[in-house]
């Protein structure tokens, strides 16, 4: 089918939540993306009470592209669901991204210079970093278990919410508002923090404008 150069980079760069994914390397990945789709499935849940587990499955599909080889990425989200309470997101499954050599944009590699103390010798040492990226979306979550939990810290905890929060946040956007709306997100009729933008390029020009009248005033 046709396909509209960079229109799935465009939307995503239009919707507050996935914008901030964004890194600027992801871009010239993110423009071979050719379609987006959700899909949901509902089981039976493993425990008592009528629960049930819901997935919501996110595919991503990419043109050939120079930087890995898979053309379609998955990541499903799996809720449980009773009748009683919100769903309670409970563990993510993803695609491993396959990067041709080089071409992994969640990592880098750095070389540090280390000095011996004793012989004043200095060799390097290199290590591979996680870096931020759209494409860590890609990383599979599985919650501890309780034993696992007790033995956390505060702040790992904390971190934890907030990492189950963001992955809810980004799965119910793709579902409910980018997917459905993806034409609007693309011509910027449902761009996010559009005014905010919009007055903060007004106050330039305002600035520019009475900047111009003053050099004129003082030129007379």
């Amino acid at each position: 089918g046709c396909h509209i150069r960079n229109f799935w980079l465009t939307v995503l760069l239009n919707n507050d939540i996935t914008r901030h994914m964004i890194c600027e390397p992801d871009k010239q990945v993110l423009a071979y993306v050719q379609n987006i789709q959700a899909t949901e499935t509902f089981a039976p849940g493993a425990g008592d009470g009528g629960s049930t587990n819901h997935q919501l499955k996110i595919t991503f599909t990419f043109a050939e592209n120079p930087f890995f080889d898979s053309l379609e990425l998955d990541k499903t989200f799996v809720f449980e669901n009773d009748d009683r309470s919100d769903p309670v997101l409970i563990r993510t499954e993803v695609t491993e991204i396959q990067w041709k050599p080089g071409k992994d944009l969640t990592r880098k590699t750095v070389t540090r210079k280390q000095k011996n103390k004793r012989t004043k010798q200095i060799r390097k040492l290199t290590e591979t970093i996680k870096v931020e990226s759209f494409f860590n979306f890609f990383h599979a979550y599985d919650p501890p278990d309780e034993e696992e939990l007790n033995k956390m810290k505060e702040e790992e905890v904390a971190e934890l919410e907030t990492v189950m929060e963001s992955e809810y946040e980004a799965a119910m956007a793709f579902k409910e508002r980018i997917i459905p709306h993806a034409v609007a997100w693309f011509t910027g009729e449902d761009k996010d923090s559009g005014d905010e933008d919009m007055s903060d390029d007004d106050e330039d020009d305002l600035d520019e404008e009475e900047t111009e009248e003053e050099d004129e005033a003082k030129r007379r």
